[in-house]
C-alpha cells in the first residue's frame, strides 16, 4: 500500500468514528476522540511524506526525465536520435550552483534536523542538470556548461571513436563498381571515476542558528567540485591522487589523447586562434568554443593596435566574450599559453544516473556536536572524434 492509500484508508476509519457516533445520535466519546487525535497527527505526516515524494520525484523529473526524441539504448546509455548524445549540460557554476546549494543544505526544521543528526543519514539530489545551449546575453563560465552530456549506467563502457574517413565518393559510369568510403571506427573503453571532498567539521548550532550557512558550504562545495572536474577534463593525466596510473580522466590537452591536432603560434594570439579554426574547418568541423587561460584572454583583450589604442572590435566581441565569432570560455585548467579550440559534438562529459551525491553525516563527531558534509559524483569523458579538437600554441617568441 503507497502513501496515499495509507492516507486514504486512514480518512476513511476517521469518517467511520464520526459518522458512527452521529447514526447513534450522540457525541464521540472521550476514547473516540482520543483515537481521532491519533490518526490525525498520523494523517499530517503522511501528508508531509507525500509532498515531500511529491517534489523529490519533480526534482528528479527535471533533472532526468528525457524529451519524446530520448531513449535508451540496449546498454542503458541515453542516446538522442538526432545528435546521439543529450542536449542538456552540467550546472556546477553560476546561479545554477547557488539553486543546487538550497536543495542540497540541510533544513534544520524539527523534521529535517532529526533526519540530520541521525548518524550516516545520506540525502541523494540530481547532477544539477541545464537544458539546452547556454543562453545569451550569459557568458558561460566553465567549459562544463557547453559540452553535452552522456548518462551511463555502468561505470565501465565502450563507445565508438572516428579516428578518420576514407572518402572515395566519384562519378560513376553505368555498370561500373561503386567506391567505397567510409569512417575508420574503434572501440574505446571508458570508466567513470569517483571525484569526491569532504568539509571539515562545522558545528551543529551553528548550521541551526544561521539558515544561509548550509546552503553556502554547499555551495562552495559544489563550485570545488566543478573547478575540479573542469581540471581534470582539460588536463587530467589520467591518474587518482595517488598516481596510479588508468584510475583518473584522460584531459582534451593532456596530450595523451591519439589524433588530437596541433596549431603553433603564428605571428600572434588572434592569427593564431583564427588559424585553429582553419584546421578545424579543413577538417570538416566546426568550431563551437576556445578554451584559453584567463592571462591569456586579458593579453588578447589588452593588446594595443600601432597607433597605441586597444585593438577591440573586429574579430573580437567584448560583450559575448567571442573571438572570431566563436565562444570563449577562460579556464585555470588551461595552462598559460595553450589554449584548445573543439566542435562540441566531438566530445562528450560521462555521468552516472544517480548524479552528486551529498552525505550530511554526524556520527563521528557526536562528541563535539560537529557534523560533516562530503559532495560527490561519478564523471568521464569520451572523446568521439579527436580531430574535432586543436591544441594552440599561444606562447609568444
Amino acid at each position: 500500500m503507497n502513501l496515499k492509500q495509507q492516507l486514504a484508508a486512514l480518512q476513511a476509519s476517521m469518517r467511520q468514528i464520526v459518522d458512527g457516533a452521529k447514526a447513534a445520535g450522540r457525541e464521540v466519546t472521550d476514547a473516540e476522540l482520543s483515537t481521532l487525535e491519533a490518526k490525525a497527527t498520523e494523517a499530517q505526516d503522511l501528508k508531509a511524506k507525500i509532498e515531500r515524494a511529491e517534489k523529490s520525484q519533480a526534482l528528479f523529473d527535471r533533472a532526468f526525465k528525457l524529451p519524446d526524441d530520448y531513449s535508451e539504448d540496449a546498454n542503458g546509455e541515453v542516446i538522442n536520435h538526432g545528435s546521439g548524445r543529450s542536449k542538456s549540460h552540467l550546472a556546477l557554476t553560476g546561479p545554477a550552483v547557488k539553486a543546487a546549494a538550497q536543495k542540497i543544505a540541510p533544513k534544520l526544521d524539527a523534521t529535517r534536523k532529526k533526519s540530520l543528526l541521525a548518524p550516516g543519514t545520506t540525502e541523494l539530489y540530481a547532477v544539477p542538470l541545464q537544458p539546452g545551449i547556454v543562453e545569451q546575453p550569459r557568458v558561460p563560465t566553465s567549459i562544463l556548461e557547453l559540452l553535452p552530456l552522456v548518462q551511463r549506467s555502468v561505470p565501465k563502457f565502450q563507445y565508438n571513436r572516428q579516428t578518420g574517413f576514407d572518402d572515395n565518393a566519384a562519378i560513376v559510369s553505368p555498370g561500373q563498381e561503386k567506391p567505397l568510403s567510409g569512417p575508420t571506427i574503434e572501440k574505446v573503453d571508458g570508466s567513470l571515476y569517483v571525484i569526491a571532498h569532504l568539509t571539515a567539521p562545522v558545528d551543529e548550532y551553528s548550521l541551526e542558528d544561521y539558515d544561509q550557512l548550509g546552503p553556502f558550504i554547499a555551495s562552495q562545495m559544489l563550485l570545488g567540485l566543478g573547478r575540479k572536474l573542469e581540471g581534470f577534463v582539460l588536463s587530467g593525466d589520467g591518474t587518482d591522487q595517488e598516481g596510479q596510473a588508468g584510475k583518473g580522466i584522460v584531459g582534451l590537452l593532456s596530450g595523451l589523447i591519439s589524433g588530437v591536432q596541433v596549431q603553433a603560434f603564428v605571428e600572434d594570439r588572434l592569427t593564431t586562434l583564427r588559424s585553429a579554426l582553419t584546421q578545424l574547418e579543413t577538417a570538416g568541423y566546426e568550431a563551437g568554443a576556445f578554451i584559453l587561460n584567463p592571462l591569456d584572454w586579458a593579453a588578447i583583450e589588452t593588446a594595443r593596435a600601432t597607433s597605441g589604442s586597444f585593438d577591440l572590435g573586429g574579430p573580437i566581441d567584448r560583450a559575448k566574450r567571442q573571438v572570431w565569432g566563436t565562444q570563449v570560455v577562460t579556464s585555470t585548467g588551461v595552462p598559460a599559453g595553450t589554449a584548445a579550440a573543439l566542435d562540441l559534438d566531438a566530445v562528450a562529459l560521462d555521468v552516472d544516473t544517480a548524479g552528486i551525491r551529498t552525505r550530511w553525516d554526524a556520527s563521528q563527531g557526536f562528541t563535539r556536536n560537529e557534523v560533516f558534509c562530503r559532495v560527490e559524483g561519478r564523471f568521464g569523458l569520451s572523446v568521439f572524434q579527436p580531430n574535432g579538437i586543436i591544441q594552440i600554441d599561444l606562447a609568444e617568441g
